[in-house]
């Protein structure tokens, strides 16, 4: 699946559609396809879900999602995004 997702994204480049951020679901969020995604000249927007075997750069860090959520300051009260981060693949 990912192997269509890029050629997608390679078809936008090509036909000049203007993006600077793809947005997609957790499911394909691996740093080697955020990795493929930025050589393409583009950044991602995803949710990352909780996987304890994937590390991101995280403040010159690596860290899983797991300890990165641990280490940032959280919205209080009934806040719809409790924390937002940007994470390196």
């Amino acid at each position: 699946m990912t192997d269509a997702m890029l050629e997608l994204i390679e078809q936008v480049i090509k036909y000049k559609i203007p993006a600077k951020y793809i947005l997609f679901d957790s499911w394909y969020v691996y740093p080697s396809i955020l990795h493929k995604i930025l050589k393409l000249g583009l950044h991602t927007i995803a949710m990352v879900k909780a996987m304890p075997r994937v590390y991101y750069n995280f403040n010159r860090k690596v860290k899983n999602s797991k300890d990165i959520y641990a280490s940032v300051k959280k919205r209080r009260g009934k806040a719809k995004v409790l924390s937002s981060v940007v994470v390196g693949g």
